[in-house]
């Protein structure tokens, strides 16, 4: 990256990834932003989203221990569509930054991150079967709260 005459910045947040990789977009707000990131060499998704300027400082969208487990199975829809396909699992929705996260303002002054993520028949490759859309909360501070679900619609 210093040789392509990245700024020391990018080389200091590029470092701090999981694996190889560099923000090639950014969505602020205050506190807590979303960054586009690109990891040229992972299998099957490249693109991720990072919420970041947070506490913690980075957070992965994609890290499924955050994401409202209890709260998608308890759901009518996704019973329904459970029902109908027992291997449905969760999977990353469109992370390419055509459609980028909502970031919104809380009441109390904090946010809420709202992402979209795919039902899929059980594999990478399988038909989707639904989008959930889930959101991560923040106080004013930037602290992370929690997430919450937001909507499950299913494929028509």
């Amino acid at each position: 990256m210093r040789a392509a005459g990245a700024s020391p910045e990018a080389i200091a947040f590029a470092q701090r990834l999981p694996i190889a990789g560099f923000m090639q977009a950014f969505w602020g707000a205050e506190p807590v932003a979303v960054a586009g990131i690109r990891y040229p060499f992972r299998a099957n998704e490249n693109a991720a989203w990072l919420l970041v300027n947070g506490a913690p400082s980075l957070i992965d969208v994609d890290d499924y221990r955050l994401a409202p487990i209890a709260e998608i199975r308890a759901d009518g829809t996704f019973g329904a569509i459970a029902r109908a396909h027992p291997a449905v699992s969760l999977w990353p929705g469109d992370r390419s930054g055509a459609n980028p996260p909502a970031i919104e303002r809380r009441p109390d002054g904090g946010e809420r991150i709202t992402v979209a993520d795919r039902l899929r028949d059980g594999c990478h490759a399988c038909a989707i079967l639904g989008e959930v859309r889930y959101a991560f909360a923040f106080d004013d501070a930037g602290r992370f709260i929690g997430t919450h679900l937001v909507s499950i619609t299913p494929q028509d």
